[in-house]
């Protein structure tokens, strides 16, 4: 019974975290910012790992023109914490003063790397968080019948 406890716990703070940033993301940041379009704000979709200002269609300030960063969880979080410390005069005022909101914000701008990934998880994230879990040697291996392995391909 405790081994079912933990894994459901398990399969919780796998599954929670991007789809709560997603909840935060359409409440907090789509008014300056979406996924596939630029607005007031860059487009986001594949934001995680890509160099601070380099979206070629998309005017940023000077200040942040100047900051050497890849956006990381580490970058991510200073950057949501307090944007102007991190790149002085920014034209982002918006700060994520909550630090479990940013890791889920975090969390969620992380599976939009990928749009594939991002619709595979959200809203379903059980079938990616199944996916996941089962050893790295059966993820590529042949679906079983009646199973559903899009994810995987």
């Amino acid at each position: 019974m405790l081994a079912v406890l933990a894994g459901a716990v398990t399969l919780l703070a796998l599954s929670s975290p991007p789809e709560h940033g997603k909840d935060l993301f359409a409440r907090r940041c789509s008014g300056c910012h979406g996924l596939d379009t630029n607005k007031e704000g860059p487009r986001l979709r594949g934001v995680y790992g890509r160099k601070a200002a380099s979206v070629a269609d998309f005017e940023y300030s000077e200040s942040l023109k100047k900051v050497t960063v890849r956006w990381d969880d580490a970058g991510l979080d200073k950057w949501l914490t307090d944007p102007d410390a991190m790149a002085p005069g920014t034209d982002m005022a918006f700060r994520v003063a909550d630090g479990e909101e940013r890791t889920a914000l975090i969390a969620y701008l992380k599976i939009l790397e990928s749009s594939d990934v991002a619709r595979a998880l959200v809203p379903a994230g059980s079938r990616l968080v199944s996916t996941l879990l089962r050893p790295a040697t059966q993820r590529n291996a042949a679906p079983e019948k009646g199973r559903d392995e899009s994810l995987t391909s």
